[in-house]
C-alpha cells in the first residue's frame, strides 16, 4: 500500500483549506498527502482557486481556466482501482 500520494499543483502559491478545515500549503510544485481522497480534495481546491484567481498559462489567452469536475472524479476513480490492484475502466 502506498503511504503517500503526490499531487502536482503547478504554479499556485499559498494555502488551500479542505472540507473539514485542514489547511494545506500548495506553494511547492508537488504536495504529498496521506490518501487518494485527500489528493483529490487538494486537486479540487487548487482548481477552484485557479478558476477564481486565474491560471498563469491562461492570463493572456483570453480563455479562462475551466475545471472539469466530472473528468477529475473519473481520473481519481481510475487511480483508486489501480491502487487496489484492479483494472481501470
Amino acid at each position: 500500500m502506498v503511504a503517500e500520494h503526490a499531487v502536482f499543483v503547478g504554479p499556485i502559491k499559498g494555502e488551500v483549506t479542505l472540507k473539514g478545515g485542514k489547511v494545506v500549503d500548495v506553494s511547492p510544485d508537488v504536495v504529498l498527502v496521506d490518501s487518494i481522497e485527500e489528493a483529490q480534495a487538494v486537486a479540487e481546491a487548487v482548481s477552484e482557486r485557479y478558476v477564481a484567481e486565474g491560471h498563469p498559462q491562461h492570463m493572456y489567452t483570453g480563455v479562462p481556466f475551466k475545471h472539469d469536475k466530472a473528468g477529475s472524479k473519473k481520473n481519481f476513480a481510475a487511480h483508486r482501482k489501480v491502487l487496489n490492484g484492479e483494472e481501470p475502466e
